[in-house]
């Protein structure tokens, strides 16, 4: 359903994008799930702007509104996923050899 809404730029960001934007190609449903989510993110993101303030910046199409506030992961996270991924693997080896 929410397929379409997020790409990803040249500079590998992730963007949703701009439901205010009348040629931004989404239906009205997934326009409207994307006002409502980039609000959601954007009022904890910029706590100290006001919903005035935070519409302002979707209608002037401002970068940071739109891109995904994601963070590379540390190393232990990277490692602790890892041996996560590999005693899963290797718990599904142990179902199938049985």
């Amino acid at each position: 359903m929410y397929k379409g809404i997020v790409y990803k730029t040249d500079d590998n960001d992730l963007m949703v994008k701009n439901p205010w934007d009348s040629n931004c190609g989404l239906s009205e449903a997934k326009k409207d799930f994307a006002k409502m989510f980039l609000m959601e993110i954007n009022r904890d993101r910029f706590p100290n702007k006001t919903e005035a303030e935070l519409e302002a910046m979707a209608r002037k199409g401002d970068y940071d509104f739109f891109k995904l506030p994601l963070i590379r992961a540390s190393k232990s996270g990277k490692a602790a996923q890892r041996s996560m991924w590999d005693a899963f693997k290797n718990r599904i080896k142990n179902i199938f050899n049985s």
